[in-house]
């Protein structure tokens, strides 16, 4: 009869317990008990149904309900016992009512099963076919009780409206092919229904069994489909007594999928590969599957990525759909190039003698991964630090200020949503190490720009060292915000070399690396690479050393001033102020200021004559010079300015 396909979450596509070892553990002390058979609820029963009754609901004789039989360790307790009945039988069960009584083996593992427990009922695995398909299914068959006549069972679709065929066998594996489709002719057999064309074949096994196999093309729908086995009759006359059944096979081709319809893998990390869905059956050697790259992808081949033409899925029977991971279809080149994130577009190329592309989930339905979309991510960013001085030559013992900036100097990808379009963020390490011939520093962070990243603290003293510091790329092809340092450094005073102050970012993130281009198309600002992942000023302190002499007898006395030097009184005498840069640095703008001593008189307008070096432009007189002071020009070391003027002798 025709029943109901219930509503699956997955195809089926090949025997599920072809032998009837579940429920057991693959212990045999765990199997059903040696000594007995058991019936119970078919739900216990992974793969397989029935049409029987459940239990307790007929009377199989005057009093006697169709109960269940247990065997350790198939109690009443057992999940899922109370169900439509099916009975398996252990394979050194002692059947007394065979001739000659014996025990009976099962075909492949150590349990079989019976048509039927208590009623003449159908017990059946529901699975996909594909219209139009080859199949393929071998079964094994053996009587009960006779060695001379045979129990017959049929193999069909459904219903008997679609046969496969009919096995009669006696238990000692007499017998053969009763049916092939609907003729008595095995080679070829005649369609019946849905099965069309079958061929079928026989042959003899051990412990009394038969080996029967049908090849068939399956006309009818895509659809589940219940495969199934029906007493026909038996030798002790009760079909509920007789008609062994095991190790059933079915050789589907398989029903192929791309699990999900999107991956993402990140340049220079663990590639994640594709998974594909396989229900059906592979030959030995495998099966290959080719793969195609679909045009309008925005990542180009080889420069991107590379995939292998090819995949060969293992052989074996993927009874329902199981994932097969890809292994080493797709790679990744991890280059030094900012880029944008970019797709690419796998496909599964048609092979219909091969394989079905279609759906795992629901049978006869398009597949939902004939293609899948890899999304690639971009990891290469550029971290920038640039640095200033307020002044380049502070006089020793002085003050500089230096203006620190980080950054990252790259834009943020478009493509994408959520945390795609944050792989060019950064987390860095910035530090700003206190130079030699500095005694203190100290320094305020500001952060600015969008987005804009958070300081590690607003203020501090000494080095700079911040680790673990976010820096997001950019928006709309600029680069990200800014932590601007101001750093406030004092010289030591005997600090005469040149210095230099050096900042420096480094990457902390394993998951990006510095690029040195830019993708065509792509708005970033121009990388750096690691070149500007530092940055480095000079400072040279001035250490200028002026000395100064005054003399009213120029030339004599090597321009010292003589202790008891004559001058007459109410008579001028000229004075000269000797300036000399004794030092190893120039001196710029050196004030000189000179006070009259007791005893002469200055006039405010006389002259000021400046001869020798460091000659400040403009005129000067005595005015200047007592006054605010008169300012030089440049002294290189080693050169002396002369300033000349009169005064008068009271």
């Amino acid at each position: 009869m025709l029943l109901a396909v219930p509503a699956q979450a997955q195809i089926q596509r090949g025997t599920v317990n072809d032998s009837f070892e579940d429920p057991a553990n693959g212990n045999a002390a765990n199997d059903i008990n040696a000594s007995c058979f058991t019936i119970f609820g078919a739900d216990a029963v992974p793969g397989w149904e029935t049409t029987h009754a459940v239990t307790d609901t007929f009377f199989v004789a005057p009093g006697i309900l169709n109960s269940n039989v247990y065997c350790t360790p198939v109690t009443a307790t057992t999940p899922n016992v109370t169900g439509r009945q099916i009975e398996l039988w252990y394979n050194s069960f002692v059947d007394a009512g065979a001739v000659p009584a014996a025990a009976t083996p099962s075909a492949d593992g150590t349990q079989h099963a019976e048509l039927n427990a208590w009623q003449n009922s159908r017990i059946y695995q529901n699975v996909c076919l594909i219209q139009g398909e080859q199949i393929g299914i071998s079964v094994s068959h053996r009587g009960r009780v006779s060695a001379t006549v045979g129990d017959v069972a049929e193999m069909n679709i459904d219903s008997q409206a679609n046969t496969v065929l009919r096995m009669i066998t006696t238990n000692n594996g007499g017998g053969g092919t009763q049916l092939c489709g609907s003729s008595a002719s095995s080679t070829p057999g005649a369609t019946d229904g849905a099965v069309g064309n079958p061929t079928c074949s026989t042959s003899l096994g051990t412990g009394g069994w038969r080996r029967y196999t049908a090849n068939f093309t399956w006309t009818g729908t895509s659809d589940s489909h219940n495969i199934g086995f029906e007493a026909i009759s038996t030798a002790a006359g009760n079909p509920a007594a007789g008609n062994f059944i095991d190790n059933m096979d079915i050789t589907l081709r398989p029903v192929i999928e791309f699990r999900g319809a999107t991956y993402t893998t990140r340049e220079g990390q663990t590639v994640t590969q594709p998974i594909l869905v396989v229900a059906g059956t592979v030959p030995a050697g495998g099966t290959t599957v080719t793969i195609n790259i679909v045009a309008g992808g925005t990542a180009t081949s080889p420069a991107d990525f590379t995939v292998a033409s090819s995949f060969t899925i293992p052989a074996g029977v993927y009874a329902t759909p199981t994932e097969v991971t890809m292994t080493g279809l797709v790679s990744m080149v991890d280059d030094a190039v900012i880029e944008d994130n970019e797709t690419v577009t796998l496909s599964i190329a048609a092979a219909p003698s091969v394989y079905t592309i279609g759906n795992t989930t629901t049978c006869g339905s398009a597949a939902t991964g004939a293609t899948t979309v890899y999304r690639i991510l971009d990891n290469d960013m550029d971290l920038l630090t640039t640095k200033t001085t307020s002044n380049a030559t502070p006089a020793a013992g002085g003050t500089t200020t230096f203006t620190v900036t980080y950054r990252n100097n790259t834009a943020r990808p478009t493509v994408g949503t959520g945390t795609d379009l944050t792989v060019h963020d950064a987390v860095a390490t910035l530090s700003d190490a206190l130079p030699t011939g500095f005694t203190a520093f100290s320094w305020t962070c500001a952060a600015s720009g969008t987005p804009t990243p958070a300081c590690p603290a607003a203020s501090g003293t000494g080095a700079i060292t911040a680790a673990s510091v976010t820096l997001p790329a950019g928006n709309s092809g600029a680069a990200g915000g800014v932590l601007t340092y101001t750093i406030t450094g004092t010289v030591a005073a005997t600090q005469c070399a040149a210095t230099t102050n050096t900042s420096t970012i480094t990457d902390n993130d394993t998951a990006v690396a510095e690029g040195s281009s830019v993708q065509a198309g792509f708005v970033t600002p121009a990388p750096g690479g690691t070149a500007n992942n530092s940055a480095a000023v000079a400072v040279d302190p001035l250490c200028a050393d002026l000395s100064v002499t005054k003399t009213n007898t120029p030339g004599v006395n090597g321009n010292v001033d003589q202790a008891s030097d004559i001058v007459v009184s109410g008579t001028p005498t000229t004075y000269q102020l000797r300036v000399t840069n004794n030092g190893a640095d120039a001196a710029t703008g050196a004030v000189v200021r000179d006070t009259p001593g007791a005893g002469i008189t200055c006039p405010a307008g006389n002259t000021v004559t400046i001869t020798g070096d460091g000659v400040p432009v403009g005129a000067f007189t005595i005015a200047n010079l007592t006054g605010s002071g008169i300012t030089l020009a440049t002294l290189a070391s080693g050169q002396t300015a002369v300033l000349s003027f009169s005064c008068n002798v009271q």
